[in-house]
């Protein structure tokens, strides 16, 4: 679609369906987000003083890095109610920046 923000924008639309164990129905998200080209909406100066997307330094990215590919997967081995005690914490998942 055309739009004053970035000339070309696209809208993408998703509906999520969740089933239960008897192929029924039970839960359903709908949502939408907003694609734009970069560079012809920083152009065009209405957002010039937004930082899109984070400066990333060298560091921090290797930090990101070094902790995704330190980070324990757990795999098939499933966890039940009786494995895990209150209080408990998850394990972090590290994923790259968003750019």
């Amino acid at each position: 679609m055309e739009s004053k923000f970035a000339e070309r924008t696209v809208k993408d639309n998703h509906e999520m369906r969740y089933y239960n164990q008897k192929g029924e129905l039970v839960s359903k998200s709908v949502g939408w987000v907003f694609r734009y080209e970069r560079r012809k909406a920083r152009a065009k100066g209405k957002y010039q003083q937004i930082q899109v997307p984070h400066p990333w330094t060298e560091e921090e990215l290797k930090k990101i890095e070094d902790e995704a590919l330190a980070e324990e997967i757990q795999g098939p081995e499933r966890r039940y109610w009786e494995d895990v005690s209150v209080g408990e914490g998850l394990k972090q998942m590290y994923r790259d920046p968003l750019a």
